[in-house]
């Protein structure tokens, strides 16, 4: 009899565990305001309503946190929103019209178990809502909602004689079932224990796909995470890219620039310089017409035309003179410089250039010395544009000498460069003029001794052409202690490349 009480004591009290198991509703409020249980039935909000549900689970106090599936389905297009929250409540707001049902279901990864869900329908309609919202007024006003109604009177049963022995049978069964529920609580313990042993890393093992779902749904939000770190890093190399780009535009644009301004500074010079040459000429191109213009007029000796004809010929001369610096400076600014490189011994070319210009330094008493270091190497240059160098260094140490002074070319090698040295005893320039020695037209203060002619391009020349053959220049002069002229040349020169003028 015990063993029957026994098996339908625990026969009763597994179906009521289950039934402990329940889902429910604790609160559900509409803009901050809890509704009365009587007030769910048909609930109509608008789209600016916040409806809020709080919930709970009915069940055995667990060892392992709880948590919640919500479900909200619009019934017009059966779009769904599944979540699965470790929170006990959810507000929504802002919902589009239509009728919705919301579900709610506690269950326990950990431990595998599902409560009984509990869902709950409402409308999202602005007509119904206010419709709803004037009958729950009227219905405060008229009735309390729900008024508890007072228990009925208990009857008690008549006693009769000889009815004791069914009071044995219920505490007999009583007591079964206190027994069943001691059984099944050891019994629940142990699995428990047996569970916790496996380890807490243990994967959950779930009735249903929702497990599934919730690894599909962080899979889907870590993807979106490294989907937005790879655009946020597209952007950010993309800003990078064009930083550099709008540095380099305003660095070229900057460039732009100032060759634009060195292009109208150099024009201004070549429209100075050009200025000036036709104004050289000018003035013996007058001297010529008036020469021929004596000679038709009037009845002239042999010698005196003789010197006239001297005349024309020095200033025709004058005019040739600066008709081939007009050319050489437009070879030289056209960019088209071409150099025939070729051995070239600078002893022999001194030799030449002191030669050629010896008669003008006798006419002024100038001595015209050289100094060759013994045993110069060759170096690989355009002879024809060395010797104009030279040429016009020598040339303007004669011009800017007065008479009887000195003036000494000198060729020696140091560090394995050409060393050219043209040195006079002359008038000397002042720092201003030779800052500005280099420059196409200037002259200096200083007028040649014996009134010769200057255009002012010859020191210009040859800077143009020393730098044409990878060279430098420079001068060292005072006033009244004379001028040195320093050329360095490479001995070799770089095969194919010939540098562009500077400016």
């Amino acid at each position: 009899m015990y063993t029957a009480v026994l098996l339908f004591s625990v026969t009763l009290l597994a179906p009521a565990q289950e039934a402990q198991r329940q889902t429910i509703f604790r609160a559900i409020a509409l803009n901050g305001v809890n509704l009365h249980e009587g007030e769910w039935d048909s609930l109509a909000i608008t789209p600016a309503d916040t409806l809020s549900f709080a919930y709970a689970c009915r069940c055995p106090p667990s060892p392992t946190p709880l948590l919640f599936r919500l479900i909200l389905r619009r019934h017009e297009d059966g779009r769904e929103q599944i979540r699965s929250l470790g929170l006990d409540s959810v507000l929504y707001t802002q919902l589009p019209e239509g009728t919705y049902s919301f579900s709610v279901q506690a269950f326990a990864p950990a431990e595998g178990w599902y409560a009984e869900p509990v869902s709950f329908s409402f409308r999202v309609d602005t007509a119904a809502a206010r419709q709803w919202q004037e009958r729950r007024e009227r219905l405060r006003r008229q009735t309390p909602i729900f008024p508890e109604q007072p228990p009925p009177p208990s009857t008690p049963a008549p006693t009769r004689a000889g009815d004791g022995w069914p009071w044995l049978l219920v505490l007999g069964a009583i007591a079964g079932m206190l027994f069943g529920a001691i059984a099944l609580t050891v019994w629940y313990r142990r699995a428990r224990r047996r569970r916790l042993q496996t380890g807490p890393h243990s994967p959950p093992t779930l009735p249903n796909a929702d497990y599934d779902n919730l690894l599909a749904e962080n899979a889907r939000l870590k993807a979106e995470l490294q989907n937005l770190r790879g655009q946020i890093s597209a952007l950010e190399a993309r800003s990078r890219h064009l930083q550099q780009e709008n540095k380099a535009l305003r660095e070229q644009v900057e460039r732009l620039s100032a060759k634009q301004e060195e292009l109208l500074q150099l024009q201004e010079q070549k429209e100075a310089l050009f200025a000036m040459v036709v104004h050289d000429i000018k003035n013996p191109a007058l001297i010529i017409r008036s020469l021929v213009e004596l000679l038709r007029s009037y009845d002239l000796s042999a010698q005196e035309q003789q010197e006239i004809l001297n005349d024309i010929v020095e200033t025709s001369s004058r005019i040739v003179e600066l008709s081939q610096e007009v050319a050489r400076i437009l070879i030289l600014e056209s960019k088209a410089l071409q150099l025939d490189l070729q051995p070239v011994d600078i002893g022999a070319l001194i030799h030449t250039v002191c030669h050629h210009n010896q008669s003008l330094a006798e006419r002024k008493s100038i001595a015209l010395l050289q100094e060759v270091e013994p045993g110069l190497p060759l170096i690989t240059a355009d002879p024809q544009r060395l010797e104009e160098v030279l040429d016009n260094l020598l040339s303007n140490a004669i011009k800017y000498s007065p008479h009887g002074a000195t003036v000494t070319v000198r060729a020696y090698t140091r560090e394995g460069r050409m060393c050219l040295e043209v040195e006079d005893t002359g008038l000397g320039m002042s720092e201003e003029d030779v800052r500005n020695a280099f420059q196409p037209g200037s002259r200096s203060r200083v007028q040649p001794t014996a009134g010769e002619p200057s255009s002012g391009l010859g020191l210009w020349i040859v800077k143009r052409l020393v730098e044409a053959h990878h060279g430098s220049v420079r001068i060292r002069s005072a006033v009244g202690k004379g001028t040195t002229v320093y050329v360095e040349l490479p001995l070799e020169q770089p095969t194919g490349l010939i540098p562009e003028p500077a400016a």
